[in-house]
């Protein structure tokens, strides 16, 4: 669709280019050349043959079949219905389309009188005067009301995707902030926890522990004495 897009508009280019370079070249010859006299007396054969140089490359005239440039006007007709049709089915592919569907049947609309107009050029080589009118009202038609109504349409449908995508995106976003303020003190009462503990460890390692007293005897036992001993 880019290169059918791409292709139609650098033909355009050229072919106005090709234009403004008959008029000023025609409007020079006429100033300074003799055009008036070629074989008698104000014959006129120059302007002639002038004219219908014109006529050939011309794509305006109503009486007689065009030249040049109405073969370009024709691939241009053609190319926007072959845009149109494929916006139509690509739209039609998709099970959530971001466009909606009356705005793609609008274009294959439009596509479809482009075709129509295509073939209303082609046609003007057999009987000039009625293919013509008919290609006129179709290109009136197209141009003037179909058309402008397709890419306004287009234009406000792509504004409200994107507001969509930005509100869409405002709430992924808020949750990261929250996770990272709040992640934020948790490792860093984690920290302190590990260095607490650490030092505890620390501490344990250093304090002496008391020395343990052996005794022969056990605390809270009593020994018996003989009385032999007493006696004595």
């Amino acid at each position: 669709m880019v290169i059918i897009a791409a292709g139609g508009g650098w033909l355009e280019m050229v072919a106005k280019l090709l234009i403004v370079g008959r008029e000023q070249i025609s409007r020079f010859m006429y100033a300074h050349f003799n055009f008036q006299e070629w074989i008698v007396t104000n014959d006129k054969v120059g302007i002639r043959a002038l004219e219908i140089c014109y006529i050939m490359t011309n794509n305006t005239t109503t009486t007689t079949p065009t030249g040049l440039f109405s073969w370009i006007d024709a691939f241009e007709w053609i190319a926007l219905s072959a845009i149109t049709i494929i916006v139509m089915i690509s739209t039609h592919s998709l099970e959530e389309p971001p466009l909606t569907q009356t705005w793609a049947q609008l274009g294959m609309g439009v596509g479809c009188l482009s075709f129509v107009d295509f073939l209303a050029n082609l046609m003007r080589l057999g009987n000039y005067a009625t293919f013509q009118i008919i290609a006129q009202c179709i290109t009136v038609f197209n141009t003037v009301l179909l058309l402008p109504i397709w890419i306004l349409w287009l234009g406000k449908q792509l504004e409200t995707i994107q507001i969509q995508q930005q509100a869409q995106a405002k709430p992924e976003n808020q949750p990261l902030t929250t996770t990272a303020t709040t992640t934020a003190p948790k490792a860093q009462q984690q920290q302190q926890e590990q260095q607490q503990q650490e030092q505890q460890q620390q501490q344990q390692q250093i304090s002496p522990q008391p020395p343990v007293q052996k005794t022969g005897v056990a605390a809270g036992t009593t020994k018996e004495i003989p009385e032999d001993v007493v006696l004595s």
